[in-house]
C-alpha cells in the first residue's frame, strides 16, 4: 500500500464503565478513575478495517464552522466547506513530505474513500486546534527517576470520531528512521500524539496568541510526526520546529528519554519559545499563581493560559514517587483528555491509553459517550511492538 511505512492497526477494546470515588481532592472537579488497567495486548491486523466516511466527514466539519478564522468562513459561505478544505489543502502542498501523499494514496486505494475527502479531513486540525493538557515528570517526582509524559486530548465527544479510534504502529524501512506509534483514528494520518521510545509529542491550542497565521507551510501534526520518525533527542526535535515552515500556534510538549526531561514550547509561525522547569511558563513577566514552577516538572492544563483553574498545579505540587498511574489519576481529577489519552512511560516503554467510548451510533445523544478520563487504560508493551516482524510486501 505505501512503499516506505508499514502500518499496523492494534484494534483494542474499550470499557465504558464509570467508577469514581466520593471524596474531591487537589481542589479538582473530577473523582478518582477505580478502574484496573487493562494489561493484556492487542490483535495485529494488517489492514485498516474501518476509515471516515463521507457522511462522517461532513458531519465533522459541519459541526465547526463558529470557530473558523474569518478567511475560511467567507470562502465557506461564499463556495462551500469542500472549497474552503481545498483552500487550505493547496495553500501547504509544497510544504508537505511527499511520502504523506503516497500514504494518503494508499489509504484511498485500500479503503475505497475519495482521495479528496480524505484530503480535506486532514486540513481540519490546521483550522480548529484542541483545548488539552500536557504534562511531563521525571527526576526525583517519579519512581526510579523515569520520564512520564501525558498528552490528553479534549476535542469533544459529539464527533465521530469516537467511532474510528485507532493507535497505528509504523515500522519504517531501515535506515529511514524510528519505529514509533501513533494514537488516532482509523482514516487521520498525522499525529497528535504519538511516541517512538527516543521522543515523544503533545499538543495544545494557544489561544492567547495573537500573532500571524498562515496556511502557506507545513501542518503541525505532520511536523510531529517528521519528530517522531526521525529525531531522537529534544535538541533535534526543537531544530526541526525552527527549521520548519510553521503555520498555526499551538504548545507542543517534547520529551526524550535520551535526557530523561520533558520541554514545553510556544509553536506559531511568528516565534518558537522554550519552557521548562526552570523557565517562567507560559512565558509572562510573572508567573501565574495557579502555574508555579515545580522542580523536574513541566504542565499545561485544558484551559486557555494563563490558566486560573489550580486543580493541577496542586495535585502535582502534591505528587511524589510518580507512575503511569499517577498521571491517569491526573486526568480523572482534571477532567481533561475527553476524546483520548496516552501516557509516555519512557524507561519502561510502555505506552497507556484510553479513547472515549460508545455504544451508540453517531450522531450521539448527550451522555452517550463516556470520555476517556472516566474509562479504562491500555497498557501496551512498546518493546514487543516496536520489534514486531512485518511483512513488508503487503
Amino acid at each position: 500500500m505505501y512503499r516506505k511505512l508499514i502500518s499496523l492497526i492494534l484494534v483494542v477494546t474499550f470499557f465504558s464503565v464509570v467508577v469514581y470515588s466520593r471524596d474531591p481532592i487537589y481542589l479538582c472537579a473530577g473523582r478518582e478513575n477505580k478502574h484496573p488497567i487493562w494489561t493484556e495486548q492487542p490483535v495485529y491486523q494488517a489492514q485498516v478495517p474501518n476509515v471516515f466516511g463521507e457522511e462522517a466527514i461532513q458531519e465533522m466539519l459541519g459541526k465547526i464552522t463558529h470557530i473558523l478564522p474569518k478567511t475560511i468562513v467567507e470562502i465557506i459561505d461564499k463556495f462551500g466547506l469542500h472549497v474552503a478544505l481545498d483552500f487550505v489543502a493547496d495553500e501547504n502542498k509544497q510544504y508537505v513530505p511527499a511520502e504523506f501523499f503516497e500514504e494518503l494514496q494508499g489509504l484511498a486505494d485500500g479503503s475505497g474513500v475519495d482521495y479528496k475527502d480524505l484530503l480535506r479531513v486532514h486540513m481540519f486540525p490546521e483550522l480548529v486546534r484542541a483545548s488539552c493538557s500536557i504534562v511531563g515528570v521525571w527526576g526525583e517526582n517519579t519512581n526510579d527517576a523515569r520520564l512520564l509524559q501525558l498528552r490528553a486530548l479534549d476535542w469533544g465527544l459529539q464527533s465521530p470520531l469516537n467511532s474510528f479510534p485507532a493507535y497505528i504502529v509504523y515500522h519504517p524501512n531501515q535506515g529511514n528512521g524510528n519505529p514509533y506509534a501513533i494514537l488516532g483514528w482509523s482514516g487521520f494520518l498525522g499525529a497528535l500524539t504519538g511516541y517512538s521510545q527516543y521522543v515523544g509529542v503533545s499538543e495544545k491550542v494557544w489561544l492567547a496568541y495573537n500573532g500571524t497565521y498562515t496556511y502557506r507551510g507545513t501542518p503541525f501534526y505532520l511536523v510531529m510526526k517528521q519528530i517522531l520518525q526521525y529525531d531522537s533527542t529534544i535538541d533535534e526535535a526543537i531544530n526541526r520546529v525552527y527549521n520548519a515552515k510553521r503555520t498555526c500556534a499551538i504548545f507542543m510538549g517534547i520529551g526524550s528519554n535520551s535526557t530523561n526531561t520533558a520541554v514545553i514550547l510556544e509553536y506559531s509561525l511568528d516565534r518558537v519559545n522554550i519552557f521548562s522547569d526552570t523557565v517562567k511558563f507560559p512565558g509572562f513577566a510573572q508567573t501565574p499563581v495557579e502555574h508555579p514552577l515545580i522542580p523536574q516538572m513541566v504542565y499545561v492544563d485544558k484551559h486557555r493560559q494563563p490558566s486560573n483553574d489550580p486543580c493541577m498545579a496542586s495535585y502535582l505540587i502534591q505528587a511524589s514517587n510518580m507512575t503511569a498511574q499517577s498521571i491517569i489519576q491526573l486526568c480523572a481529577y482534571q477532567q481533561t483528555g475527553d476524546l483520548h489519552i496516552a501516557v509516555y512511560d519512557y524507561q519502561a516503554n510502555q505506552v497507556y491509553i484510553s479513547v472515549a467510548s460508545t455504544n451508540f451510533e453517531f450522531p450521539y445523544k448527550s451522555g452517550q459517550v463516556s470520555p476517556s478520563f472516566a474509562n479504562q487504560f491500555i497498557q501496551l508493551d512498546m518493546n514487543t511492538q516496536f520489534s514486531l516482524q512485518v511483512n513488508r510486501d503487503y
